[in-house]
């Protein structure tokens, strides 16, 4: 027997798992861990040392080398996930192939920024991530496989980031070693298209059907993203 057609009215099919979407207490909960998160990245090693008048152009490139395994590896955790997702996370699933798909050519603003800084050494493609880039990529990775729609919450971090942080502030700061906005497109995009993704993000987040665990899990894994990218930031600094 054929189904009838879809009501567009009608909610999709619920599954009774003991879950439910995010109550208005677990988003709040969950927008406070995020929001302490970028807090605390907002005290790294790399911004105290930009204010300061002591970072560098190697310093600059440092971090664009240290950060380029996460943009060019790291995305594809979101494909991963989003073909673990199971079929009651169907919004979930889709935002991720969607998000995969946006963000995986990123990594080519990092290239274009080293090359405007001058780097001449091999390309970064080759080289092999350092152990606290390391360590966020394999836990993005874990996350897709344990719990796949937690993968988002470390976007919650690193998008409330760029949303939150505004990256032409710290620019003055840098004109002593010659960097202009031309150096830094990566981070200048980024605070332009987070402002749209962080939003969409937390429109999926309210539509999660979530168990108990689960919540605790997306906390964990959002707390734990933060405390690895700030440990990326703060390597980069001797």
């Amino acid at each position: 027997m054929l189904l009838p057609p879809p009501n567009p009215n009608a909610s999709l099919w619920s599954f009774d798992r003991g879950e439910h979407s995010m109550q208005a207490e677990q988003v709040r909960s969950l927008r406070a861990t995020a929001d302490r998160a970028i807090e605390d990245f907002a005290d790294n090693k790399v911004i105290k040392a930009i204010k300061a008048g002591e970072w560098t152009r190697a310093d600059y490139q440092s971090l664009l080398l240290t950060i380029f395994p996460q943009v060019h590896q790291g995305t594809m955790s979101f494909a991963l996930a989003a073909g673990n997702c199971a079929t009651r996370h169907s919004a979930v699933r889709e935002f991720l192939v969607h998000h995969a798909e946006e963000e995986m050519l990123h990594y080519q603003w990092i290239a274009d920024d080293l090359r405007s800084i001058g780097y001449c050494g091999p390309d970064p493609r080759t080289l092999l991530p350092g152990p606290h880039v390391q360590a966020y990529i394999a836990f993005n990775f874990y996350n897709a496989h344990h719990f796949p729609p937690s993968r988002i919450a470390s976007s919650l971090v690193l998008e409330g980031l760029g949303a939150a942080l505004k990256a032409e502030d710290l620019l003055p700061f840098l004109e002593k070693e010659g960097l202009t906005p031309a150096n830094f497109s990566f981070f200048l995009s980024h605070a332009t298209t987070d402002k749209q993704h962080i939003q969409d993000l937390w429109d999926v987040i309210a539509e999660i059907e979530i168990d108990d665990e689960g919540f605790e899990w997306f906390l964990h894994a959002c707390r734990t993203a933060g405390f690895y990218y700030k440990s990326m930031y703060d390597s980069t600094i001797d």
